[in-house]
């Protein structure tokens, strides 16, 4: 290597006059052909540069697809079929001439350090490389060097292609140094690791080479291993090399991947387009894995426009990157179990700049999300050191945030050249804006918060905020995508609950924070989200305000409306109502996976202070809160109309908080115990025993219209801790109006039958008693008695008294008017206070009036003085109605009814009739029978000289 930092000015190089001379090996090809060259008397001509002078040596088998295995000798006139047969005939040192053609088969080196190429090898003409094809037929891996073959060991000149097996489809190469050099290995299956090709205990030399459309088609972890090339415990030399358009269809290490110690080196190597990581580093797994790290070198690499992000390294393994591009690749959000990092994502793994030879990073992208879009680093190990230095040339924006790289405050920055600008100042969002506009006033808003996410700069020192305009901001409404996974040091600020609205419409979790600090969020409701509302992970100093939480569908996980991990969080004056899940909690809260590993800040407190948490369901989980910490703190909080298993499946700090008319089975869950539960000045029920605890209803004003103020005579009125109220809200309506007592009907007794007679006609009554109600207000009662009859109808009684009394004398003309001798009367008796009416606890009595009797008696007396036409009764009626008229003489009487038309519908009467009081029933049909159609009818009575005429409507 002539050109390698010490000789790197060299031009004066002189290899004249050496026949024998053909190839000189360089690692910079370019360099040496521009400056070492026969013109300027450095070297014959003729003579070439390659990073592998490839040797040609012999004796030479020849293969074509028009030779044969059994009469075929391998010379050039008689060449075998297949490769193979030459193989098999070969000893150390020869070479193996495969003519152009589509050979089926799969071959195996056998352990022979030979040469096998097409017309390639001895041409330099790169056309045969496509045109001489090793085809495996899917029956296995294509090529096989697997026997410790050493460097001498030569595969050039061809395509590799159709090889299917679990763990290699195109070549496979274990404990053996091979180089493989000008290929195209394509369309290779398999299940497990290395589509293209597979390494395994083994440092080949790869040169220019195509490694492309490979697959890997498994299931489970074997089928995250490699699609393009799969390196375990190797240290490959790999340059001029292009991995592309390989599919992992489980998304992870589509193009290439490091395990198990492999310390590789990649010059000049392009990774573009896999469906799947681009560059993958683990310490490995299976059964060969020793779990040591992975560290490959990265020179003068592109890695673009990868579909599962650029580089994915853990477990302490990672890329030294020098002059290397990653760019363009995007990933989803969720992929890989892990969120984030398009352009890199580390797992306790190891990164590495050449501050000198600056790589460069950018417009790298999750698709659903945008957090730590082009650098993610999560640490999850104890007492890691997660800090990261990044020298880069390019970077998407010269001040990085969370939206960038993430954690933001776990990496130091020193980037040259930003391509993207962000914003100084706060910015201001519209339904109606566009992502165009400037985004700095009302007038000129963005369209989307996720974009406003992308163009705003804030520290700790400038603390921005996001407005939001009223409006929905859904997927629907203005292209919102979900979850939005928020940055440190921005505060987003809705114009109230009522008027903004960010609804996730189900398609995702609402908002996603991890490793954010000093962020609020105020003055909206956000719903819908699905499985989750908001998802709060390893950050401190939020504060959600002034919010509504509503509508989240938790599925199979907890925390449906709140989730927070090792997070100090704040909520105050939100509401949680009408959500609901399927499992576990509510509202979870509790530790990390890294404990103690990626903490920044005091140990985390969750405190809920004036939340209401109401109308939720957990269709099969446990609890409305799950807390891991006995400091999460529930101060004025108000739990009610909640249908769950229990209120708390854990035991936080309690006070001055109401835990009311839930459908629960316990409100503490039963398996925790009650000396670890910390509860003061709130009103439980079913009570619980500790410092100021009551066991009433809170008087909610109108808890049936969700209105859980508190009415002034509420017990939880100045009954917490320093005379505060208890629950979520304050006083909302006057006194609590108490119902009227309970109170009983007395007299006459259900089912009593009262006779008239001559004994009691004149002096007799029938006197209506009941028990007296009270009113804990002192309000004014008043006592509304009804009678309802079918022979003599129906009478109302207001009274502030405890009994009304009828005179049989009264009674009997009743009776006398509607033509009966017998009554029987149903009654009861209401008491309002004007605002709540309670029907007497026994009612209705039924009773039954014989005044038979005393109407034959003085039937003689019962004479009317003059004609008259009584208004009927029940008006409006359905389906009859009857029609009261007195006769003071004998008389012809016709009675009939007519339409508002004048035409007649129907003779009810038409007879001489004997004085008296008379009454006819009208069934509302016609002469013919036929029931008639609802409306205004009239109806006149002529008896003798006497015309009448009424109105009488009639209900359908």
């Amino acid at each position: 290597n002539m050109k390698n930092g010490v000789t790197d000015g060299l031009t004066h190089f002189n290899a004249t006059n050496n026949d024998s001379l053909e190839c000189i090996e360089t690692l910079d090809t370019t360099y040496a052909t521009v400056n070492w060259t026969y013109a300027n008397g450095n070297i014959d001509e003729g003579v070439t540069f390659a990073a592998d002078c490839i040797p040609f040596i012999g004796p030479v088998w020849h293969v074509s697809t028009t030779g044969s295995d059994s009469t075929g000798n391998g010379s050039e006139e008689s060449p075998f079929a297949t490769i193979q047969t030459a193989i098999d005939s070969s000893s150390d040192g020869d070479t193996v001439l495969v003519e152009t053609g589509t050979y089926v088969e799969n071959i195996d080196f056998d352990g022979k350090n030979i040469v096998i190429g097409s017309h390639f090898l001895t041409t330099g003409d790169t056309s045969f490389i496509s045109q001489t094809i090793i085809d495996g037929d899917s029956s296995g891996t294509v090529v096989s060097i697997v026997n410790g073959e050493d460097s001498s060991a030569v595969l050039t000149g061809l395509t590799i292609q159709n090889g299917f097996s679990t763990w290699s489809g195109g070549i496979q190469l274990i404990s053996s140094n091979p180089k493989l050099i000008s290929l195209v290995v394509q369309n290779n299956y398999a299940r497990n690791t290395g589509a293209g090709i597979m390494i395994r205990s083994s440092d080949p030399i790869i040169h220019q080479t195509v490694v492309k459309g490979n697959k890997l088609v498994g299931t489970g972890m074997g089928a995250r291993r490699g699609a393009g090339i799969f390196c375990a415990n190797s240290s490959a030399i790999i340059t001029e090399t292009k991995i592309t358009n390989n599919i992992n269809m489980e998304g992870r290490s589509g193009g290439i991947e490091f395990v198990d110690s492999s310390f590789a080196t990649l010059n000049d190597v392009i990774i573009s387009y896999n469906i799947g990581t681009g560059l993958t580093c683990t310490d490995g797994s299976g059964p060969w894995a020793d779990h040591l790290p992975s560290r490959p070198i990265l020179t003068n690499v592109q890695i673009i426009g990868n579909t599962g992000g650029g580089i994915e390294v853990s477990h302490d393994s990672g890329p030294t990157m020098a002059n290397t591009t990653i760019a363009y690749n995007t990933k989803l959000y969720g992929n890989s179990g892990w969120s984030g990092g398009a352009g890199i994502f580390s797992l306790n793994g190891y990164v590495a700049f050449d501050p000198d030879n600056r790589s460069s990073i950018y417009y790298n992208s999750i698709i659903g999300r945008a957090f730590g879009a082009d650098i993610k680093i999560v640490t999850t190990f104890p007492n890691p050191n997660p800090f990261v230095e990044v020298y880069l040339d390019t970077f998407t924006v010269l001040t990085p945030t969370d939206y960038y790289a993430s954690p933001i405050h776990n990496l130091s920055f020193d980037i040259l050249v930003g391509l993207d600008t962000l914003i100084n100042s706060d910015i201001y969002v519209s339904p109606d804006g566009n992502d165009n506009n400037s985004g700095l006033s009302e007038n000129e808003p963005f369209r989307t918060i996720g974009y406003a996410l992308s163009r705003l700069n804030a520290d700790s020192s400038n603390i921005r905020t996001i407005h939001l305009s009223q409006g929905v901001y859904s997927p629907e409404s203005n292209g919102e995508s979900f979850p939005i996974t928020w940055n440190s040091y921005m505060n987003l600020s809705g114009a109230g609950e009522e008027e903004t609205e960010i609804n996730a419409d189900s398609t995702g979790d609402v908002f996603y924070f991890e490793n954010i600090v000093s962020s609020q969020l105020s003055n909206l409701t956000i719903k819908k989200g699905n499985p989750r509302s908001l998802i709060i992970r390893d950050s401190h100093d939020l504060l959600f305000t002034d919010m509504t939480i509503t509508e989240n569908i938790g599925g199979d996980y907890g925390g449906s409306a709140i989730s927070s991990v090792h997070s100090s969080v704040i909520f105050s004056n939100v509401n949680i109502t009408n959500n609901s899940s399927s499992s576990f909690a509510l509202i979870s809260i509790g530790p990390s996976q890294n404990e103690g590993g990626n903490w920044v800040g005091p140990f985390p407190q969750v405190k809920f202070e004036n939340v209401l948490i109401s109308g939720n369901n957990q269709i099969q989980g446990q609890s409305i809160v799950y807390a891991h910490y006995d400091n999460t703190l529930f101060n004025n909080v108000t739990i009610t109309d909640n249908e769950v298993e229990s209120v708390f499946g854990s035991a936080p700090t309690i006070k001055n908080t109401i835990i009311w008319d839930n459908e629960v089975d316990f409100v503490i869950h039963d398996e925790l115990d009650d000396s670890l539960i910390f509860i003061s000045y709130s009103n439980i029920q079913g009570g619980w025993e500790g410092t100021g605890n009551i066991d009433e209803d809170p008087r909610f004003c109108n808890p049936e219209s969700s209105d859980y103020t508190l009415a002034e005579n509420s017990p939880c009125v100045g009954s917490g801790e320093n005379n505060a109220n208890m629950g979520a809200l304050d006083v909302g309506c006057g006194p609590y109006n108490f119902s009227p007592t309970d109170f009983s009907l007395i007299e006459p007794s259900n089912d009593s039958e009262i006779m008239i007679d001559a004994s009691n006609v004149d002096n007799g009554s029938i006197t209506f008693s009941w028990e007296e109600s009270t009113d804990e207000n002192d309000d004014i009662l008043t006592y509304l008695m009804r009678t309802t009859s079918n022979e003599i109808g129906n009478h109302d009684i207001d009274t502030s008294a405890t009994s009304f009394s009828v005179s049989y004398a009264d009674m009997i003309e009743d009776m006398t008017e509607n033509n009966v001798t017998v009554a029987t009367i149903e009654w009861t008796v209401h008491v309002t206070d004007g605002i709540d009416t309670v029907e007497a606890n026994n009612a209705p009595f039924t009773i039954t009036i014989d005044g038979g009797w005393a109407m034959n008696a003085s039937a003689e007396a019962l004479i009317p003085e003059v004609f008259a036409l009584h208004q009927n009764y029940p008006n409006p009626f359905n389906p009859s109605t009857s029609l009261r008229y007195d006769l003071p003489e004998n008389s012809l009487v016709n009675i009939t009814i007519y339409d508002m038309m004048g035409r007649e519908v129907k003779t009810l009467v038409n007879q001489t009739q004997d004085a008296g009081y008379k009454s006819v029933v009208w069934n509302a049909t016609n002469d013919y029978g036929r029931p008639v159609s609802a409306g205004i009818y009239l109806y006149q009575i002529q008896a003798g000289k006497y015309i009448s005429t009424k109105k009488m409507v009639l209900l359908k």
